[in-house]
């Protein structure tokens, strides 16, 4: 009997533990038309000083851009591969 109350004990603390949540921000941009189509991103960074760099491949070139923390593009480069 004290195994069974022991798992049901166990049990309903780690559910309890599970449930928690925790909060994202998440910040929406505006729709953005891009001149030149990516089939996938390859990697995503975000520096210190809160600047992303994405590096994107399409069919035949190698896509760099650098967006600030509004989400304006700062500078984007084309490497062909």
């Amino acid at each position: 009997m004290k195994k069974i109350i022991t798992t049901i004990l166990l049990i309903s603390i780690s559910i309890s533990f599970a449930q928690k949540t925790s909060n994202l921000a998440i910040k929406e941009s505006l729709v953005y038309k891009d001149k030149v189509k990516a089939g996938e991103i390859l990697a995503i960074y975000t520096s210190t000083n809160n600047l992303t760099g994405i590096v994107r491949e399409s069919k035949k070139n190698i896509l760099f851009d650098v967006f600030d923390t509004d989400l304006n593009k700062v500078h984007t480069k084309t490497i062909e591969s």
